[in-house]
């Protein structure tokens, strides 16, 4: 009966001093919708309340949550147009970059695109997702704190309206240089890649040249939205000139992974939460799959995401593949393919097309040897967490910076997708990831770091959410770098003041020296 008592008190305690969050979460992309979930539910794991706003900007995703805990979820649907333009972006403009660079110029209509369906969506929202917002404002508890993705701006214009006195901007990347640049973070396009480059860290003269061209680019075609704001449509909502304000920022990224670079005290790194090690290491396949992977002694997972299907591969990389994957006698390759129509892999008794796969299951089990991916920021946690060696095949966007940043850890090899159609380049890469058995070592070793990192991504996010959700905002941690001009930044006025002293005081040397020089001429003619 006591423990009864205690336990009942306890509940109320937790419920008394728990903050009110509201998460904002447009259901476009799974590993966004993921990733938001999982930070909706380490809050409410932690004792908090949570509200997940979740706006269907795709009718595919309707019937979608990405939260196991937390069940507070609003729907606000904003599709209209939307869907046709999100359907045209997934089938039509991703599948172009199988045979594309993903460079500036190829990208801009991608990014054209996405733009003009987060113009849409807000405006679909303001019009009608208004009697949703009063719906919170009555029936909820005043919000201590709101968090959404820095580059949805809908979620700045919600907490203007909600009257939410602190805002968490938070990005599913690994790095945005445009929100950090915000915040006033040290950015340059000397030591890190932009959206459209993505080298890497270390980078020769010819490539930080593009680098630096793509960079300001990007800085023409990157701006901030003329939306108006929900409460009054003659009124401009302001958005990142507003961030500086945030007490913290999240970031998908992982120190003990990601390439260093400076990061101020309110740059938060939660690379990873979205990965319980513990959890996935306890997943079992079911007796179909098990049956699968005991076929041969070796197997590899092929799986390029949700976005970039393998039905829009090209018929040269599929024919090669195939080819390469025929040559491994004791390997069973397993194809996450969105088709039952595989002809062109006739004969080829060692691979299994499936249209879904157990990924984390399949990762967790030691029978996989290997996992041949696309290099998606969420399959580069999932592999890391568990020690798993990868052939990284990159495809667009951050793909290629994850690539490079896992590769780095010599765990994994990392490919152009224009080697697809490479019987040699292809098979070397695979048989190095299988056979030799530094890439193992190497997975595991990281695996390892990250088990034991001193700091775990859970615990560093609900503590400086509980701490901003307290405190409010923190000028304190303000960089003043945000506020100055290319000129002080670069310390340019600095160099000419301290070069036009030095040019001042040599030349007065000079005429000094000339002058003594020309009276000792005089008094020498003289005696």
């Amino acid at each position: 009966m006591n423990l009864l008592i205690l336990l009942i008190f306890v509940f109320l305690i937790s419920n008394i001093s728990g903050f009110n969050y509201l998460v904002v979460s447009p259901a476009f992309g799974h590993s966004h919708s993921t990733f938001m979930g999982k930070l909706a539910d380490a809050l409410t794991e932690a004792g908090h309340n949570v509200t997940v706003l979740s706006i269907i900007v795709s009718s595919k995703f309707r019937n979608i949550s990405y939260t196991k805990l937390t069940k507070d979820i609003v729907v606000v649907e904003t599709t209209n147009e939307q869907d046709q333009q999100a359907e045209n972006m997934e089938n039509n403009d991703f599948s172009r970059y199988w045979t594309q660079e993903g460079t500036l110029l190829e990208t801009i209509p991608s990014y054209l695109m996405f733009t003009k369906m987060s113009d849409h969506g807000y405006e679909t929202f303001r019009n009608h997702a208004l009697p949703q917002m009063e719906y919170l404002k009555s029936h909820r508890p005043r919000y201590d704190a709101v968090f959404f993705e820095s580059y949805l701006h809908t979620g700045k214009a919600i907490q203007e309206y909600l009257e939410i006195p602190v805002f968490l901007p938070v990005t599913s990347l690994t790095h945005d240089y445009r929100l950090a640049e915000l915040i006033g973070e040290p950015v340059s396009p000397s030591y890190l890649s932009g959206y459209f480059t993505n080298f890497g860290n270390i980078m020769n003269f010819q490539e930080r040249v593009i680098n630096t061209l793509s960079y300001y680019l990007a800085q023409i075609l990157i701006s901030s939205p003329n939306w108006k704001t929900l409460q009054d449509p003659s009124k401009d909502l302001l958005v990142e000139s507003e961030y500086y304000r945030a007490p913290y920022v999240f970031i998908n990224s992982n120190p003990y992974i990601d390439f260093p670079r400076p990061l101020l005290s309110k740059t938060i790194e939660i690379g990873g939460i979205t990965v319980d090690a513990d959890a996935l290491k306890s997943e079992k396949v079911d007796e179909t799959w098990n049956n699968i992977l005991k076929r041969r002694p070796h197997n590899v997972l092929i799986s390029f995401g949700t976005m970039f299907k393998s039905i829009h591969m090209p018929d040269s990389y599929k024919n090669n593949m195939v080819k390469v994957m025929k040559s491994f006698k004791n390997v069973t390759f397993i194809w996450k393919y969105e088709s039952e129509e595989t002809s062109f892999a006739n004969g080829a008794e060692n691979i299994i097309f499936k249209k879904w796969t157990p990924q984390t299951a399949l990762l967790a089990d030691s029978r996989l040897s290997a996992f041949f991916t696309h290099g998606g920021l969420g399959s580069v946690n999932e592999l890391s967490y568990l020690g798993k060696p990868a052939l990284l095949c990159p495809l667009f966007a951050d793909q290629v910076r994850n690539s490079k940043m896992l590769s780095r850890h010599n765990g994994s090899i990392e490919i152009s997708k224009f080697n697809l159609e490479s019987y040699n380049t292809l098979r070397s890469a695979l048989h190095s990831i299988l056979f030799d058995e530094s890439y193992a070592e190497n997975a595991e070793k990281l695996a390892k770091k990250l088990e034991f990192q001193p700091a775990k991504p859970k615990e560093l996010f609900v503590r400086h959410a509980e701490f901003a959700a307290r405190f409010g905002e923190q000028p304190a941690l303000d960089c003043n770098l945000r506020t100055m001009g290319f000129a002080t930044y670069h310390l340019l006025d600095v160099v000419v003041c301290l070069t036009s002293f030095v040019v001042l005081v040599i030349l007065s040397l000079v005429v000094i020296i000339r002058k003594i020089v020309q009276s000792l001429a005089i008094k020498m003619k003289r005696d």
